[in-house]
C-alpha cells in the first residue's frame, strides 16, 4: 500500500526549533519541543496519520477459536486489552478495549500462543488477538530477564508485513518510529504487554509478520520529532525558488522526501541509547474461515461489510473536493456513521440519524471503517454512501443507496 506522507499530515504552526547536534540530549530536546512546538492530538480517520509536526504540511505522516479456548483464555485477553486504553496507538473506542459487550465476537477471537524468535533479552509470545476480514487487534507479551529495569515511559518499535498468497506487503504506514507502542505492565513479574491494531484490506487468510525492534522511551521519540522538524527545515531552506505550495510539494516528491524522512527517523533513533536492545520476530496466521464478509454494489460504490468493520470502494467519478461517507442503518434503527465530523449536524438535520441512536466508527484508516462493537450482517437494513460537497456557505450531500434489506 503506497501512501504519500506529504498529503497525510496536518500543518505545523510555529517557529522551527534550531537543533545543532545529532545526539540524544533529552533535556535540551524536550525544552525545545516544549517551548516551540505543539503536538496535535489526532484520532485516526480517513487516512493513516503519524504523530509528527512539520513545515508547511511537508510530513503529516490459527484456527477459529474453540468453545473451550474461548472460555479459558478469553478473560485474560480481555483484561489485557482493557489495560491498554492509555496506549495512543489503540483507540479506546474499539471492541473489548472500550469495555463494551463482547457477545458476537466468539468466532473472531483466538488466544492461541505464538512464540517469537530473537534476542535472549526477552521471551516474546502473543497473548491473544481478534480479527475480521480487514482488521487485526493483536497483543504481545514480553517477559524480560530478571533484573531488567523497564521505565514507565518505555515503548517498543513494531514493523509489520502481510503475506497473502505469494505477495508480501510491507505495512509501512503502521510500522516504525511513528507507531511506537506503549509497554503496559503485565500481571506477572518482569512482563510487559504491547497491543497493536492493524487495518488492511483482506487481512483474514494472510500471514502477518511482526518484528519488534528495541525498547526505547517516549523521550527518545520526542527527540526524533524535533530532529525531523529541523531536518525538514533544512530541506525547505534549500528550496529557495518559491513559496508556492504546489511547487514545494512537487520538489518534495522529486527528492523522495517521504522515504528520506523515514530513513532519517530510523537512523537518528539508532544513535540513541536503548532501554533494552534486541529484535524479536513472529508470524501470525489470521484464519480465513472466520471472515463473514459480504460485498454490496450499487450506484458506483462497493461496500464490503463484516462483523467488526466495513470497507468502501469508489468506482464512480466524484467531485475532486468532495467526501464520500458510508452510512449503515441497522434494523433496530441504529445508524453507524463518522459522527465526529462536520457532517454529523447534516445527518441529524436531514433525518438520517437522531441524537442517541447512532454509533461513531471507532477507527478509520484508509478505506477501512472499524466498528465500536460487533454487528451481524443480517442485522443491516440499509447501506448508503453520502457524497458531501462544500460551497462558501453550506454543506450539501447526495445519497447513493447501495443495499436495502427485504423486511
Amino acid at each position: 500500500m503506497s501512501k504519500n506522507l506529504y498529503d497525510l499530515f496536518s500543518e505545523y504552526n510555529g517557529e522551527i526549533p534550531k537543533i545543532e547536534e545529532k545526539s540524544c540530549n533529552k533535556e535540551r530536546i524536550k525544552q525545545l519541543v516544549r517551548n516551540q512546538t505543539e503536538e496535535k492530538k489526532i484520532k485516526v480517520r480517513r487516512n493513516p496519520k503519524i504523530f509528527f509536526i512539520s513545515f508547511a504540511a511537508a510530513l503529516v505522516a490459527a484456527t477459529s477459536v474453540t468453545a473451550v479456548a474461548y472460555s479459558n483464555g478469553f478473560e485474560p485477553f480481555k483484561h489485557i486489552l482493557r489495560k491498554n486504553t492509555s496506549n495512543p496507538s489503540v483507540s479506546s473506542e474499539l471492541p473489548l478495549v472500550n469495555g463494551g459487550d463482547e457477545s458476537g465476537m466468539e468466532e473472531n477471537i483466538s488466544v492461541d500462543s505464538v512464540a517469537f524468535s530473537g534476542s535472549e533479552n526477552a521471551e516474546v509470545k502473543t497473548a491473544g488477538m481478534y480479527y475480521d476480514n480487514n482488521t487485526l487487534m493483536l497483543s504481545v507479551e514480553m517477559k524480560f530477564a530478571q533484573g531488567t529495569v523497564i521505565p514507565e515511559n518505555a515503548v517498543v518499535l513494531p514493523y509489520f508485513t502481510m503475506k497473502n498468497g505469494g505477495t508480501v506487503t510491507e505495512l509501512a504506514n503502521q510500522s516504525g518510529v511513528a507507531n511506537a507502542a506503549v509497554l503496559t505492565k503485565g500481571d506477572e513479574e518482569n512482563t510487559r504487554i504491547a497491543t497493536f491494531y492493524l487495518s488492511e484490506n483482506e487481512i483474514s487468510g494472510s500471514t502477518i509478520g511482526v518484528r519488534l525492534d528495541n525498547i526505547v522511551t517516549r523521550d527518545d521519540i520526542s527527540s526524533v520529532q524535533a530532529a525531523v522538524i529541523a531536518e525538514q527545515q533544512r530541506w525547505r531552506d534549500e528550496f529557495a525558488e518559491s513559496d508556492d505550495t504546489d511547487q514545494w510539494k512537487a520538489y518534495w516528491k522529486e527528492n523522495n522526501f517521504d522515504q528520506r524522512t523515514l530513513d532519517f527517523m530510523e537512523d537518528y533513533l539508532a544513535g540513541c541509547q536503548k532501554v533494552v536492545e534486541g529484535s524479536w520476530y513472529g508470524e501470525i496466521e489470521v484464519p480465513a474461515e472466520a471472515a463473514k464478509a459480504m460485498s454490496f454494489e450499487g450506484d458506483g460504490f462497493t461496500v464490503t461489510v463484516d462483523t467488526l468493520s466495513l470497507t468502501l470502494g469508489i468506482d464512480r467519478k466524484i467531485p475532486e473536493m468532495s467526501n464520500a461517507a458510508p452510512v449503515i442503518t441497522l434494523k433496530d434503527g441504529t445508524v453507524l456513521a463518522d459522527t465526529g465530523t462536520n457532517e454529523e449536524k447534516w445527518f441529524i438535520d436531514n433525518g438520517v440519524m437522531t441524537d442517541g441512536k447512532h454509533e461513531d466508527f471507532a477507527n478509520i484508516f484508509g478505506n477501512v471503517y472499524s466498528y465500536s462493537k460487533p454487528h451481524s450482517v443480517e442485522d443491516i437494513a440499509e447501506i448508503a454512501v453520502y457524497v458531501f460537497e462544500y460551497d462558501s456557505s453550506a454543506l450539501s450531500a447526495e445519497k447513493y443507496t447501495v443495499y436495502t434489506s427485504e423486511q
